[in-house]
């Protein structure tokens, strides 16, 4: 800190300009009050991506006010920092900073999102999930400005974000056009168009060797029962008995089918499906009770939720669990190469597909379809034509204020499949 201060400046330490609330809620209290949690802010960046309904909740919440600043204490490297746009609830992982006479709360934000913060707030914590508690951030120094300096920083610093923001956006409308081009390729793959033409030229005695779709789609059918019954007969066998006869088949759950008066014409030797029919298991997770510390203490189980799929690959995640809490939840943990929908979230987040690079549980937020080795070579495909009709997925959704997808309608989502040759 420098010795001497401009006319008006203070020295002081957080602890002496702000205090964290410490007003709890029960989310049961407030069903349609929004939430944010840690996997809802964007890292560096103090912008809100999405955030979910109090209803979703479960455990004690911290209640906030629009332009209180929420501050994320667990693994600070992330710098997690917002200023409230609205009134809500929000994880006992903030720490929130009611607006104070005196200090600007933009101000005060752009303070802990600064660098040297971070720093010393990194340097505080220790452990598998880094946490922060604010007796320890209370000892930063910070130089304070009069009210009316820290109003006229704040604005040059907006003014001078806007030109940043203006340069983001018109990088992001040429990433968009290619986006657009990407997602057109990708819609002439798996509608046939892509591989026309080389359909057409092929001699008529190589195209009657091809496995045709139908009969390529039955071959996975046949497996995908057979490997039922085996795993079925499995279980019976663990439990010590054995059955009488053949009725336990009849309680194999069919895969949906595509409703095959609704189809569009397809490519010769192609075949319409349902998502369901190409995967070998859709399942969803949940959010482990965060009221018990032995669900999440010591945890070492990735946890993702529906926020972490915007991206081709899951390499990593914010939040771990335990063994007990897969053992008493009814989190799971999916396997790598495990191709993950988001059912719901804000922004553009439902609908989105991304693929496990890790082995992971998830929150009840996504959706897990799962490849065995009889159906692995389906999962590119799949996850080419969840990203070419990711609009499409998005309209399927049902629901009021914030439309939701659900297994199901995952479930019965049709898709064109052409033979492996094609």
């Amino acid at each position: 800190m420098p010795d001497k201060l401009p006319k008006g400046w203070l020295k002081a330490t957080l602890g002496e300009i702000a205090e964290p609330s410490r007003e709890r809620a029960l989310p049961a209290d407030f069903p349609t009050m929004r939430y944010v949690g840690l996997e809802h802010l964007e890292p560096q960046s103090m912008r809100l991506l999405a955030h979910g309904y109090a209803s979703e909740i479960r455990s004690s919440s911290v209640r906030f006010s629009k332009g209180d600043v929420l501050y994320g204490k667990m693994r600070p490297y992330l710098n997690k920092v917002w200023v409230a746009e609205f009134d809500g609830l929000c994880s006992a992982e903030f720490l929130v900073f009611p607006k104070r006479k005196g200090l600007n709360s933009q101000f005060l934000a752009v303070r802990l999102n600064a660098q040297d913060f971070v720093t010393f707030a990194n340097g505080n914590v220790s452990g598998e999930r880094p946490r922060v508690d604010f007796e320890k951030l209370a000892r930063f120094s910070i130089l304070l400005p009069p009210f009316a300096e820290q109003e006229r920083i704040v604005a040059k610093l907006t003014g001078a974000f806007s030109r940043v923001e203006r340069a983001e956006t018109a990088s992001l409308r040429a990433r968009e056009r290619l986006n657009n081009y990407r997602l057109a390729v990708l819609n002439a793959a798996v509608s046939g168009e892509l591989t026309r033409k080389w359909r057409e030229n092929r001699p008529t005695s190589k195209k009657l060797q091809l496995e045709t779709g139908e009969a390529m789609l039955q071959r996975l059918l046949t497996v995908r029962r057979a490997r039922w019954e085996e795993a079925t007969l499995q279980s019976f066998r663990a439990a010590g008995k054995e059955p009488i006869d053949d009725k336990w088949k009849s309680r194999y759950p069919e895969p949906a089918s595509p409703n095959a008066g609704d189809m569009a014409e397809l490519p010769e030797t192609w075949v319409w499906a349902t998502v369901e029919q190409v995967t070998t298991r859709i399942a969803t997770g949940a959010t482990p009770y965060r009221g018990n510390p032995a669900y999440w203490e010591g945890g070492n189980i990735p946890w993702v939720t529906s926020g972490a799929v915007n991206k081709d690959l899951i390499t990593s995640a914010e939040e771990f669990i335990t063994d007990l809490a897969i053992e008493e939840t009814n989190a799971k943990v999916f396997p790598i190469g495990t191709l993950l929908v988001a059912l719901y979230g804000e922004g553009r987040t439902r609908g989105m597909v991304s693929e496990l690079a890790i082995e992971a549980a998830t929150n009840q937020a996504c959706s897990a379809l799962i490849f065995a080795d009889y159906n692995e070579e389906q999962r590119p495909y799949l996850k080419l034509f969840l990203e070419a009709n990711y609009k499409s997925v998005r309209r399927l959704s049902s629901g009021g204020v914030q439309p939701n997808l659900n297994l199901s309608i995952v479930r019965q989502t049709a898709l064109p499949l052409p033979p492996a040759a094609a």
